[in-house]
């Protein structure tokens, strides 16, 4: 694969030492020479001095402000100038570069394909549970964020991600408002990616609570009416079934409370699927490991 083919993006913030670990991966494994631009999403602590030096391909982006890693990765669409997108977290990195390039070659020539997701192997998967080299892509209903690979300028002509997330789910509402227009996210499986899952700058209550509040609005945006309706009336129950959200309620039901009050201020979004295009998308694996 020419290298013009694939550009990395990556945001962090607060995170070198992680930053460290994974540029230094993308060397190793001869990702470096690809266009990779890293964007600081104001960070209380300043680059390391030695950085530039160290990963000189490196194109290095600083916000004084941070404006959130959904709002970031929009802007690293826009900066990249590639033709596929390859958005990693700061902790995160492709173990290998050959099914990489694979998967970049078959992208570009997948027509209506707008995204890869792939295999994610964190610290507490079991190695022998890696997929096979080789297995055909299929069609999935989103992919992580952690990772995944994109094709750019389609991604920037559907409209990237909706900034309102600022935090969790903008890859289900990307998928679907890509299958509005015809166009899957496949998964790519034998690229393995490896995310480290750094515990710093978690937070499982705001997560749990970001996770809600999105997963409310992107029905209402993306799905039929009559779903929608049906979602809002059993989400919170449901969610509540989850062990880490039970252990985080009173998050989930701020979550649920700020979707309600919050529709008619998004309600400009809303875009829905139609009856048929909804249910198919509903019969497609969900995106896992």
């Amino acid at each position: 694969m020419h290298q013009q083919s694939v550009g990395i993006g990556i945001t962090t913030k607060d995170r070198w030492d992680d930053l460290s670990v994974t540029l230094e991966r993308l060397r190793q494994n001869a990702l470096d020479r690809f266009e990779t631009i890293v964007i600081d999403d104001g960070s209380s602590r300043p680059m390391p001095p030695g950085f530039p030096r160290r990963f000189d391909w490196v194109k290095f982006e600083r916000c004084e402000s941070s404006r959130g890693y959904i709002a970031q990765r929009n802007r690293l669409a826009q900066m990249l100038s590639s033709e596929l997108y390859l958005s990693l977290d700061d902790d995160s990195y492709p173990a290998s570069l050959v099914p990489l390039d694979h998967a970049a070659a078959w992208l570009l020539g997948r027509e209506d394909a707008v995204g890869l997701a792939f295999s994610i192997q964190t610290p507490f998967d079991k190695r022998d549970n890696l997929p096979a080299l080789g297995a055909a892509p299929y069609p999935v209903r989103f992919y992580i964020g952690c990772a995944h690979m994109l094709k750019r300028e389609l991604f920037c002509r559907l409209g990237g991600y909706t900034e309102s997330l600022f935090y969790y789910c903008e890859e289900i509402d990307f998928a679907l408002k890509a299958w509005k227009h015809k166009f899957k996210v496949y998964k790519y499986s034998s690229v393995v990616v490896c995310h480290d899952m750094s515990p710093s700058g978690r937070n499982a209550a705001n997560a749990n609570r970001f996770f809600t509040r999105n997963d409310i609005w992107i029905s209402f945006w993306r799905s039929p009416y009559p779903i929608f309706i049906l979602h809002l009336f059993i989400r919170l129950p449901m969610i509540l079934r989850y062990r880490t959200h039970r252990l985080h309620w009173k998050a989930v039901v701020r979550g649920y409370l700020d979707a309600v009050v919050g529709l008619l201020r998004v309600a400009r979004y809303r875009d829905p699927l139609s009856f048929r295009q909804y249910v198919a998308w509903l019969n497609w694996p969900k995106e896992f490991h």
